[in-house]
Parts: C-alpha cells; structure tokens; sequence
C-alpha cells in the first residue's frame, strides 16, 4: 500500500489491471563548441540545442503516441555552462519517460534517441543518451483485487472505498507482481479541511499547522 494526500483521509483507493505507470530515467548529454557569447559563430551552443531537444522531446507525446495511450516524457534537471557571456559546450540533463504500455515505452525509448542525436545533429552538436530502465508498470491481479476491495469494504464505511484513477507516478512493487500476482492500493491521507496540504515530494508535503 502507499498513502495518498489527494484521496480523503481515512479512505481506500483501488483499481483493477494497470494502476502505477512504468519509469525509465533519461540522461542526455549534449555537446557544442565554447567560444565568446559576443561571437556566437564562431561556436557551437550547446544550451540552444539542449532546449531544441526539451521542445521536440514533447512533440513525441503530443504527435507521435495515440492520444489514449497515457505517456509523459519530463525534463527535471538541465545544466549548461558558467559564465554569462561564455556560449557553453555542455549541456547536461536529466528526465522521465512514464507510460503503461509496453509497446508504447519502446517505440517511445526508440523515438527518442533518434530524435535526441537528430536535433543535436541539425544545430551541429553531438549527443549521448542514456535510458535507464528503472520499473515496469503495477498491473492489479483481478482476483487478488477483489478482496482488498472485500476486505476493505469491512474495514471502511463503503463510500470510502474509491475506484482509484491511473496514475503516472511509479512504484517499485511493480517488480514483485513480474514474480507473483499482487495488489497495490491508497490509503487516503488528505483532508483539506483541516489545512492538511502537500502532494508527493512537494514541499509541503507531511506539514500539519495543528501540530
């Protein structure tokens, strides 16, 4: 199980097949010519092929993948150079790729090294790119399903029982059910009302003002 502050306190969300989607982490470096910003020229600028990539990056999901087939592709982390007035020759950065289907993860892993060496390649940078597989994606056992809801029914009043929504985030435990059949489910630990605030990993996460 694993907490949820988006569901009400006190409540348990569920959900039957495809739950937590898969997660692969990418690491891209892209690769230019330094030289003085007043003669851009004269260089090749990493950072300006890097953000090309980040932009085209989105472009696999919004024209390249069925518009039903839930994907995300994140860019978290870039860096490029150290001076204001140096065009830099690295840029470094480090991103997500989430989906539910294993058909889709691959032809997405295989979409974006391509587009990844081709953009880099159009400003005349090279690029790196590494995909590291982290999780597939949590896929419920039907049968083992239906008694977590059974025995949460016994547990909870009934209309704290949720049908949870697909969600993008990724969960190890995934890694278990390739070995046996399992069920992850929520265990709701919002309540809004009482100024209890906070998603996973945001800053406010955990914080209670009536502590």
């Amino acid at each position: 199980l694993h907490n949820a502050p988006f569901l009400p306190a006190g409540s348990i969300g569920i959900r039957e097949g495809p739950f937590f989607a898969s997660a692969d982490t990418l690491h891209v470096r892209v690769r230019g010519k330094k030289g003085h910003a007043a003669m851009p020229h004269l260089t090749i600028d990493a950072t300006v092929a890097a953000a090309a990539v980040i932009m085209g990056l989105q472009t696999l999901i919004s024209r390249q993948t069925n518009p039903l087939e839930p994907a995300v592709i994140t860019i978290g982390s870039l860096q490029s150079g150290q001076g204001h007035n140096v065009v830099s020759d690295l840029a470094e950065m480090w991103g997500t790729l989430r989906t539910f289907s294993a058909d889709v993860r691959e032809s997405l892993q295989k979409a974006i090294r391509e587009l990844v060496g081709q953009t880099a390649a159009a400003f005349g940078a090279t690029a790196e790119i590494e995909i590291l597989p982290q999780t597939p994606a949590v896929n419920n056992d039907a049968k083992l399903t239906g008694l977590v809801r059974e025995v949460a029914d016994r547990v909870v009043p009934s209309q704290k029982v949720i049908s949870a929504d697909l969600i993008m985030a990724a969960e190890d435990f995934a890694l278990y059910q390739e070995v046996i059949p399992g069920c992850f489910f929520l265990v709701g630990t919002g309540e809004t009302d009482q100024g209890i605030p906070g998603g996973w990993t945001g800053p406010k996460f955990g914080e209670n003002p009536a502590l």
